[in-house]
């Protein structure tokens, strides 16, 4: 094992109590949780990208990020796979459509960390033992991602997320067998649609909603 595999598998032991306490499985230096609805919760440890030669290494540009590390959740979420395959067995970071840093979770707490830094260690190991599971714990079934949708919005499913989530919300709803408020979710994200100019996505939304009974949708102008 390399010198950052072993810092990866440093803070895997070090997270390892707290996650398994409450129902985590590990596997390397990913942690999956089972939870309703058939999604699956994940948390991660990410190493910082490095050049160990450090030719590339332009300091406030490109930082050296060897021996630092990241906690990262997300959570599968079966009805949710428009853009992405369901795995076959253990649900990596390509499974997880919903998706967070830990740092986002925690304010005060730095991005990334240093495992040579003792108390920024124990600083990421108690925010995932209460922000992060806390976190976790409030989305574990298709009725309370919709809810946290509806409060705030695409955001609700991590920062990189953009109106277009709201399809992967009616399918959402489709599973729960609400057809109405899928229609009503759909409705509103053609009326954005209007103001933009991707053909590419509007033909994508058509298909999506033809296949999906909204023949009625897909032929309006958008």
């Amino acid at each position: 094992m390399t010198e950052n595999g072993d810092i990866a598998k440093t803070i895997g032991a070090a997270i390892a109590p707290a996650l398994k306490a409450a129902g985590f499985r590990k596997r390397a230096n990913s942690f999956n949780r089972p939870v309703a609805d058939g999604m699956v919760h994940r948390v991660a440890v990410e190493l910082g990208a490095f050049d160990p030669s450090g030719i590339h290494h332009v300091p406030g540009l490109n930082p050296d990020r060897y021996g630092e590390f990241e906690i990262r959740l997300g959570i599968y979420v079966p009805a949710m796979t428009r853009l992405i395959p369901p795995p076959s067995g253990w649900v990596t970071a390509g499974h997880t459509r919903a998706k967070w840093s830990l740092s986002e979770l925690a304010p005060g707490l730095d991005e990334w960390a240093d495992i040579r830094d003792r108390v920024a260690v124990e600083a990421v190991t108690e925010a995932i033992a209460t922000v992060g599971l806390a976190h976790l714990d409030s989305l574990s079934d298709y009725a309370s991602l919709i809810e946290a949708y509806e409060r705030q919005g695409p955001i609700a499913f991590g920062r990189y997320e953009n109106e277009s989530v709201a399809l992967d919300v009616a399918d959402l709803h489709l599973a729960r067998g609400d057809a109405r408020r899928a229609r009503r979710v759909l409705e509103s994200y053609l009326d954005y649609l209007t103001t933009s100019d991707h053909p590419g996505h509007k033909e994508h939304v058509r298909d999506m909603l033809r296949d999906r009974g909204f023949t009625d949708l897909a032929e309006m102008e958008f």
